[in-house]
């Protein structure tokens, strides 16, 4: 399966949080969030990393698919998802900490490449957190840079 990447940058460990944290396998889908998979100090899995970037950054749909679920539009945790299919897999990207063009609505349909916001201003250190679910599964690992091995697999 190839996803269109989320920021157009080269995705290196350099660039993302070295703690893994997200929405955990054990959190119900429709909890929105940047929580911290068994915490900070406390070794585990993550489901998510943070990509830095410049406030600004455009942010772009890594697949075709259906905005279902958008929560805190206008603060500095804006979360947006969207779900779809790509070669008969179910996929499901959230980012958080988007600033959402104004123009997108629950139930609109994106499609891959297309620009759905920008990296938020309203952060110290603006990043982008970025999960990846394929087939209900999340993209997990335990270390950033194996994070972002296993995301380079599935991008252009």
């Amino acid at each position: 399966m190839i996803l269109g990447k989320p920021i157009d940058c080269k995705l290196t460990a350099l660039r993302a949080n070295r703690t893994l944290h997200g929405r955990s396998v054990n959190r119900h889908q429709d909890v929105p969030g940047h929580n911290v998979f068994k915490g900070y100090l406390r070794p585990g899995t993550g489901d998510a990393a943070d990509l830095f970037a410049t406030a600004g950054t455009q942010v772009m749909a890594m697949h075709s698919g259906r905005i279902t679920c958008i929560k805190d539009r206008d603060g500095e945790k804006c979360v947006l998802y969207i779900e779809g299919v790509k070669n008969s897999v179910d996929v499901c990207t959230v980012y958080a900490h988007l600033h959402l063009k104004d123009e997108l609505r629950e139930g609109m349909n994106v499609t891959q490449g297309q620009v759905i916001g920008y990296v938020g201003r309203l952060l110290n250190d603006p990043h982008l957190h970025l999960e990846v679910w394929i087939d209900g599964h999340p993209i997990s690992a335990k270390s950033g840079k194996e994070w972002l091995k296993k995301l380079a697999q599935t991008c252009v």
